[in-house]
């Protein structure tokens, strides 16, 4: 089972589908450029 403190983001796809992305803190991290135009993407940088 995964820990909350390993959801990097959740996104609420068009279909009505939701996605949950999941990585260890010491992991690889999230490349931003995957969320290029989508809506609320500044919250993962912490902007």
């Amino acid at each position: 089972m995964r820990a909350v403190d390993d959801v990097t983001a959740v996104v609420l796809e068009t279909t009505g589908d939701v996605s949950v992305l999941h990585a260890p803190a010491d992991g690889q991290r999230l490349d931003l450029r995957l969320f290029a135009g989508v809506r609320g993407a500044d919250r993962l940088a912490g902007g």
